[in-house]
C-alpha cells in the first residue's frame, strides 16, 4: 500500500486543503452534475440537518451537492468515500440520501458524530488507512503530496496567475481575507469563496435544461426538482425512437396534481415520441381521435410517469371567462374591511407551475376563450387587464396539450356535429404538433384485459374479444353512436373474472355487458348491441 492514504493527506495538509482533496476524489467518482446526486439533494432539503436551529444543523442558502460536501469535515468525507469504495457509486449516493432521511428529528440530530453521519467513530482509524493513490493518479492529484515548505513558498508569491480553466482555486494567501469580505457582503449567508466558486462551475457545466428551477413546497404541493432522464428508462420501453432525454420531476412527498401511474396502460410509441418531442421543444400538442380512444388518459399517464403536474379543464361551452381567467372578489383585510382583490382563474394558476395544462375538447371552445389563449399558446405572458394589467409569466416547464374529436376543422362525419365547431386558423396554427390517438389494436386491448384480469378464462376472453370487435365495427360504420373505451373493456374483464366460476362464462359475460354497456346507451343503439350480444353466444 502506498503512503497516499486519507490519514497521510490529513497529516500533511491543513483541514481545508485536506477537505478539498477528498472532495476531489468524491467528485471524480461521481461528478456533481450526475442525476444520482439528486436523491441526496432532495433528502437534504427535507431534512432538519440543513437550515435548522439545532446546533448540529448546517446553514445553506442554496442546497446543492457542492454545498453539502463543503459542510463535511475530513471525518464525514472519509465515511462517504468508504461508501463509494464498499457498495458502488449509485448505492453510495442512496446511502447518503438515507442518512439525511434518518435525521428527521432533533433527537436524531443529537446522534450525529460527524455531519451528517451517525456512524461509530471507532471505525475511523481503519478508514483513515484507505489508499487514494489510484484515485489521485487518475485526477492528477499526486501534487497534494507537496512538502509544506513548497506550499509556504507558493503562498508568498506576489502575483496570482489568472485561472483560465473551467475551475477556480482560491490561494490560501487571499482566502481568509476574501471569505471575510464575502461574509460581510452577503450578510453572513456565504462565508466560503471556494465553495461558492465550485458551485458556480457546477452550474455552468449543466446544460440549459438544468436551469429549470426546483419547486418550493407550498400548501399541499411538496418540494420537487426536475431530473434529466432517458425516455426509455422513464417509460420502460426500449425503442430507438425513444432514445432521448426529457425532464422528469421527483417529489419529496405525494403531489396531489400528479396522476397515479396505471401499470397496465399501453403506450403507442409514435404518439409518445411526438408528445414528448413537443414538450422538449416547447411546442403545443393537439391530440385528436374518436371519443373513448383515451386521449386524456394518454396525457394523464405521460404526466404520471414523468412526475409532471396535470391541470385538466373541459373547454366546452360551459367554461366561463371568470373561471378560466379570473375575477375580482372581496376579501377582508387585517382591519376587517372588505377590499377588492383579483382571484386568479385556472389559466394563470397553471401558467405559474411546472405542469401540463390539458385543454379537453378544445374543438368545442367558445371564441372569447380561444382568443385569451392565443398569446399563451405562443409562449408569451398573459396580461390580466382585470387586475390592472398585471403580467403572468409562464413557468419554464409549463406546457399545453389539447384534445378534440377533430383537428379544429369541424366534423365531416357528422358524429360530433352537435358539439364540434370549426376553429379559427389563428388557434389551430398555434398547435404545431398534431397527434392521432386511435383505439388500441384488438390484440393490445385484450392484453390490457389480461393485465387487469389475470384469472380470466380463455373462453370468456374469446367472448369479450368477439363483442368488442363487432361493437367497434358498428361504431365506425355508424350503426352505433355510443363508443366504448379500453377502460370499459378492462372493467368487463375484471367483472367476468370475479363471477365466471359461479355462473359460467357466457352468463357472466352477458351480465357484465348489460351492466357496463347496455345500461349506458340509448334505445337505438340497444337494438344493434343486443344483436351483437346474441351473435357471440
Amino acid at each position: 500500500m502506498s503512503n497516499l492514504t486519507i490519514k497521510r493527506i490529513a497529516e500533511t495538509h491543513n483541514a481545508r486543503e485536506a477537505q478539498k482533496v477528498l472532495r476531489g476524489v468524491i467528485q471524480h467518482k461521481l461528478p456533481y452534475d450526475h442525476d444520482w446526486w439528486q436523491p441526496v439533494v432532495n433528502a437534504a432539503c427535507a431534512s432538519p440537518a440543513i437550515n435548522n436551529t439545532h446546533p448540529k444543523s448546517r446553514s445553506m442558502k442554496s442546497v446543492s451537492v457542492s454545498q453539502i460536501l463543503d459542510r463535511m469535515n475530513v471525518d464525514g468525507l472519509t465515511f462517504l468515500i468508504n461508501y463509494f469504495n464498499t457498495v458502488g457509486t449509485e448505492e453510495a449516493a442512496l446511502l447518503l440520501a438515507n442518512d439525511f432521511v434518518h435525521l428527521d428529528s432533533h433527537a436524531k440530530l443529537d446522534e450525529i458524530t460527524s455531519w451528517p453521519f451517525t456512524q461509530d467513530l471507532a471505525t475511523l482509524d481503519e478508514l483513515y488507512e484507505t489508499d487514494l493513490e489510484n484515485d489521485l493518479m487518475e485526477i492528477g492529484g499526486c501534487a497534494v503530496e507537496a512538502e509544506p515548505e513548497a506550499e509556504a513558498e507558493a503562498e508568498v508569491e506576489p502575483e496570482v496567475e489568472a485561472d483560465t480553466s473551467d475551475t477556480y482555486s482560491v490561494p490560501d494567501a487571499i482566502a481568509s481575507a476574501a471569505n471575510v469580505l464575502l461574509e460581510a457582503a452577503t450578510g453572513g449567508d456565504e462565508k466560503d469563496l471556494q465553495a461558492l466558486l465550485d458551485e458556480v462551475v457546477t452550474l455552468r457545466k449543466k446544460p440549459d435544461y438544468a436551469a429549470v428551477p426546483e419547486v418550493d413546497a407550498t400548501g399541499d404541493i411538496p418540494f420537487g426538482a426536475p431530473i434529466r432522464k432517458n425516455v426509455q428508462d422513464v417509460f420502460g420501453i426500449k425503442h430507438k425512437m425513444l432514445d432521448f432525454e426529457i425532464n422528469a420531476y421527483e417529489w419529496a412527498g405525494t403531489n396531489p396534481l400528479v396522476p397515479v401511474v396505471d401499470e397496465n396502460y399501453i403506450f403507442n410509441v409514435d404518439a409518445l415520441h411526438d408528445c414528448l418531442w413537443a414538450r422538449n421543444n416547447k411546442e403545443n400538442a393537439w391530440l385528436s381521435g374518436h371519443t373513448g380512444t383515451g386521449k386524456s388518459t394518454f396525457v394523464e399517464q405521460v404526466c404520471a410517469r414523468t412526475g409532471y403536474m396535470l391541470v385538466r379543464v373541459n373547454m366546452d361551452s360551459g367554461i366561463e371567462r371568470d373561471t378560466f381567467v379570473g375575477i375580482m372578489g372581496l376579501e377582508a383585510d387585517e382591519n376587517g374591511n372588505n377590499i377588492s382583490k383579483f382571484v386568479d382563474g385556472i389559466l394563470p394558476k397553471a401558467m405559474q407551475m411546472p405542469c401540463i395544462l390539458l385543454l379537453d375538447e378544445l374543438d368545442a371552445v367558445r371564441p372569447d376563450i380561444a382568443y385569451v389563449l392565443q398569446p399563451v399558446l405562443e409562449g408569451k405572458s398573459l396580461r390580466l387587464l382585470e387586475d390592472g394589467g398585471r403580467m403572468v409569466h409562464p413557468h419554464m416547464d409549463f406546457h399545453i396539450c389539447a384534445t378534440g374529436n377533430s383537428t379544429g376543422q369541424g366534423d365531416s362525419s357528422g358524429m360530433y356535429a352537435a358539439a364540434v365547431k370549426i376553429q379559427s386558423r389563428a388557434l389551430v396554427n398555434r398547435f404545431a404538433t398534431h397527434i392521432r390517438i386511435d383505439y388500441l389494436s384488438l390484440a393490445d386491448e385484450m392484453a390490457l384485459v389480461r393485465n387487469a384480469a389475470p384469472t380470466l378464462s380463455a373462453k370468456s376472453e374469446e367472448y369479450i374479444q368477439d363483442f368488442v370487435m363487432n361493437y367497434r365495427q358498428g361504431f365506425l360504420d355508424g350503426t352505433i353512436v355510443t363508443p366504448i373505451s379500453p377502460r370499459n373493456t378492462a372493467t368487463i374483464g375484471k367483472y367476468v373474472a370475479s363471477l365466471e366460476d359461479r355462473i359460467g362464462c357466457l352468463a357472466s359475460v352477458k351480465k357484465a355487458l348489460h351492466m357496463n354497456v347496455m345500461l349506458t346507451i340509448d334505445e337505438a343503439d340497444a337494438i344493434a348491441v343486443t344483436g351483437i350480444m346474441d351473435r357471440i353466444s
